[in-house]
């Protein structure tokens, strides 16, 4: 997989993980290794032991998954960056979400979005508002990302799961 705009001149091991979200152990996967909250096989009813595997392939310094996330009518890419020694995350947005953000500062009095997109653009499809949430700055609701993990499969413990997806948030702090 190929973003011109990621990381010019070096060559990143991207790999498309849309496919990733088949798999039944996604979520809970996801949510613990992206999203930071311990709580999330327990909310999902799952032995953290079984999400090894899929645990390892978001560490593979030979392979970093690249999650798409349709947001208005533009794309944000999610990308687990995993420099040996520095692994991380890191997001694109495209021309249309940059503006979309930039639109929505000068409607709050400011002249640029800050860190993180605004709230304004959160995607309300719960699969694409899980995969975003990493991306999305201050201020915000809990309650939308505790919606969506009901919807995706979470079945206890959602709102512990969702207060702590929201405070890990990268700009969320």
């Amino acid at each position: 997989m190929q973003l011109p705009d990621y990381l010019p001149g070096q060559d990143a091991p991207l790999v498309d993980a849309m496919p990733w979200l088949e798999d039944e152990l996604f979520w809970p996967a996801f949510l613990f290794a992206v999203g930071h909250a311990g709580s999330a096989p327990e909310a999902f009813g799952v032995d953290p032991a079984d999400l090894e595997a899929l645990l390892d392939d978001f560490e593979r310094s030979d392979l970093w998954p690249v999650f798409t996330v349709p947001i208005g009518r533009g794309f944000l890419h999610l990308i687990v960056r995993n420099f040996p020694g520095d692994p991380g995350l890191d997001w694109l947005v495209d021309a249309e979400i940059g503006a979309a953000a930039r639109r929505l500062a000068a409607e709050d009095g400011g002249d640029s979005p800050g860190p993180g997109l605004p709230w304004g653009l959160l995607p309300t499809d719960p699969v694409n508002l899980l995969l975003a949430l990493p991306a999305f700055g201050e201020g915000g609701d809990p309650d939308p990302v505790a919606a969506a993990l009901w919807a995706v499969g979470a079945t206890t413990s959602v709102d512990e799961l969702a207060a702590e997806l929201f405070a890990h948030r990268f700009y969320g702090r």
